[in-house]
């Protein structure tokens, strides 16, 4: 079975890149921010970059929806 907390220095370059890929998804300031509100955990990042980071995916998605979503 593999080791999920394998360091980064140790991991592939495929795992390398998945590693810095997961940091910014938008699941992942979310994720950080529920559990900074609902138990207190300590955070990976501040609150208010977890909340940035969401709505500038927000605002990238929408941008991107407006442009290539058309009515036929």
């Amino acid at each position: 079975m593999r080791n999920s907390t394998a360091k980064r220095e140790t991991l592939p370059l495929c795992g390398r890149a998945r590693e810095s890929w997961r940091s910014v998804v938008p699941r992942t300031y979310m994720a950080d921010a529920l559990r900074q509100v609902m138990v207190g955990a300590t955070p990976q990042f501040s609150l208010g970059i977890d909340v940035t980071a969401m709505v500038a995916f927000l605002a990238i998605l929408s941008v991107a929806a407006v442009r290539l979503f058309q009515w036929e």
